[in-house]
């Protein structure tokens, strides 16, 4: 921050320290500590004001750059420095060079992150759109990796706010401009959840069949009672085997890629089936718990497989 002073002291041409000094004597500024501010927001609206335009932007941007140098890993210092370099990107003058809009975009980015973690979500949808209009007119072929980061924290975050023309937007934009299965995994949660709030249960649990068999769990459609029946004697038989509460307690964490995605997708295909087709429910809930058993657990989605297949057992017990 003291750099940042120094840098801004050279836009201003005075020494920020000594008149900062002189401020507060004159009750322009209070100071408590370290920590100046204002007298009251009309003293700033008024002091801002006599600044030229052109300067404050340069003011704001200088500040900003300085800032961004001295950032490390805290979030405090990344927010104050991307908000003082937004001052000057609200309205793209063709004054940044196209390596200061690329490390601007990033440092959108990454401001959009930190304010997401601690659920600031109109902060972050700020940062994002900040973030977006400062990328390359070929942004998906030259900034690939920053695009597809970009564009799933606008999905998320316009799930979050409920706007579901955004989600719907961005999760195409996405699935169209992919390179691969896997960066397309993320939008196809979101999709999944956008069907299931829309209340298109049964599509909701179709896209998750379609993602699970690209991930390699074949799972069927429909089913019957007596394949059903047949499956919780399997499943029993499996449990009774030698397996106890310890032994599930001593479980290793699930390590493969494509399991843990898959288990993911089963998780939701769980709560769909219930409401769209629940006779599926016991073939997805037992192949969940049968990859826990082989390949350990894998989050919170392993304890959905175990309560949920205790649960379709009472219900198939119920109907047979």
């Amino acid at each position: 921050i003291g750099d940042a002073l120094l840098k801004g002291q050279q836009v201003m041409l005075c020494n920020m320290l000594e008149e900062l000094d002189a401020a507060t004597k004159g009750g322009i500024i209070d100071r408590a500590g370290p920590i100046y501010q204002f007298s009251h927001d009309i003293v700033q609206q008024t002091v801002y004001g006599l600044i030229l335009v052109d300067r404050q932007k340069l003011l704001h941007k200088t500040i900003g750059d300085a800032l961004l140098k001295g950032v490390g890993d805290d979030p405090t210092i990344q927010l104050l420095a991307v908000d003082q370099i937004n001052r000057c990107c609200k309205e793209e003058d063709g004054s940044l060079t196209p390596e200061e809009r690329s490390k601007y975009a990033h440092a959108n980015a990454d401001a959009a992150k930190f304010a997401i973690s601690a659920s600031s979500f109109k902060q972050a949808r700020s940062y994002i759109n900040v973030g977006m209009k400062l990328l390359e007119a070929q942004h998906w072929q030259t900034q690939y990796a920053l695009s597809l980061s970009l564009y799933e924290m606008s999905a998320s975050v316009s799930f979050m706010r409920g706007d579901q023309n955004a989600i719907s937007s961005c999760i195409n934009e996405i699935l169209s401009n992919a390179k691969s299965f896997d960066d397309s995994l993320k939008a196809s949660v979101l999709l999944v959840r956008l069907l299931g709030s829309s209340l298109k249960f049964e599509k909701a649990r179709k896209h998750c069949l379609k993602i699970l068999s690209k991930l390699g769990e074949d799972l069927p459609s429909t089913t019957s009672v007596p394949r059903v029946l047949d499956k919780v004697s399997k499943i029993q038989t499996l449990l009774r085997n030698g397996i106890t509460h310890k032994w599930i307690q001593q479980l290793p964490r699930m390590m493969e890629k494509n399991k843990i995605n898959a288990m993911k997708f089963m998780n939701m295909l769980c709560m769909y089936s219930v409401l769209s087709k629940p006779l599926c429910l016991p073939l997805v809930s037992f192949r969940m718990v049968e990859l826990t058993l082989q390949d350990g657990f894998c989050d919170d989605d392993s304890i959905v497989g175990l309560t949920t297949a205790a649960y379709s057992m009472i219900e198939t017990c119920l109907i047979s």
